[in-house]
């Protein structure tokens, strides 16, 4: 369980998050770098992860999920979707319709190995 710091009564808080785009945004990465980049964030307080389908092509959710495999109940782990992307990378369209959020979400879930 991912512990919290009090700021007065009503606000919980610890004061680290990681965007994990940086490890697969700008083309491919070292995923044995990147895997133990994201552990010494954990280990030094990072405790809520957010990354998007969109980053390396959904690559990117595929290493959070071996970067968490054994970690999961210590950081709070949030994704965005919507943009549509083609086999090769390519933009297609934006798309919030309740039947592609479901099928998105599905999709991070599998990538990140369900955890």
């Amino acid at each position: 369980m991912v512990s919290c710091a009090s700021w007065g009564k009503t606000c919980r808080f610890r004061p680290w998050a990681w965007a994990a785009w940086e490890c697969r945004f700008y083309g491919p990465g070292d995923d044995a770098e990147s895997i133990a980049t994201i552990h010494r964030a954990i280990d030094l307080g990072m405790w809520f992860l957010d990354t998007a389908d969109m980053y390396g092509t959904g690559r990117n959710e595929e290493l959070v999920g071996r970067a968490l495999r054994g970690r999961r109940g210590e950081v709070v782990l949030a994704t965005k979707f919507g943009n549509v992307r083609g086999p090769n990378g390519e933009f297609l369209s934006i798309n919030g319709r309740p039947d592609y959020v479901r099928q998105a979400c599905e999709a991070s879930l599998n990538d990140w190995g369900r955890t």
